[in-house]
């Protein structure tokens, strides 16, 4: 058993189900810290509580599961993220670990299961965690890449020169304006924050 008492949140509808792990979690050191019923209360209560872990149920109301975790992360959320289903599918377990959850589990949930799976997770999450924070700045990266590169395609072609006379003339007019060049990209392309 860890002897560091982890608190959790459980974000499932199904009262029984979580009574039931609050119990199985409870019995072996975890720390209750709240439940939620829906997406946006899930939310709240990780932003409120800051749970060490949060079970979610994949399809919750008015934010899925898979949403909520990507919500997370990109907030900075770095305790455990376990996805909820009702039966197992490998496209909803790949999708849970894209969106940065540390798994997906399927109901019923037993103890002589959950207990070394958890310790399992805890023991890898972090070197997860840090691979998907480096994939969001590298696709980021990407975006800004993508926004500059349209930007100067745009100015170029339309006044008739080329791209590095489009990128010193946009950047010329982002310090004029006391803006990034970011922002300016976007501004010519039309793309709204």
């Amino acid at each position: 058993m860890e002897t560091v008492k982890k608190r959790f949140v459980v974000a499932d509808s199904d009262k029984e189900f979580v009574e039931e792990i609050k119990n199985i979690l409870e019995k072996n050191g975890y720390t209750f810290a709240g439940s939620a019923a829906d997406g946006i209360d899930a939310i709240s209560e990780c932003n409120i509580k800051l749970p060490d872990i949060i079970f979610v149920k994949k399809d919750l109301d008015f934010i899925d599961g898979f949403k909520i975790s990507f919500n997370l992360r990109e907030k900075g959320y770095s305790g455990l993220i376990i996805l909820i289903g009702e039966k197992y599918s490998s496209e909803a377990s790949k999708r849970a670990l894209s969106c940065g959850a540390d798994g997906f589990i399927t109901k019923p949930v037993t103890e002589r299961f959950l207990i070394p799976w958890l310790l399992a997770k805890s023991a890898r999450s972090e070197e997860k965690r840090n691979l998907f924070t480096e994939k969001t700045e590298l696709l980021s990266k990407l975006e800004h890449k993508r926004t500059e590169s349209e930007a100067l395609g745009i100015i170029a072609s339309s006044m008739g020169i080329s791209f590095a006379e489009a990128k010193k003339l946009l950047e010329k007019k982002a310090e004029d304006k006391n803006m990034s060049f970011e922002e300016i990209a976007k501004l010519v392309i039309g793309k709204e924050e």
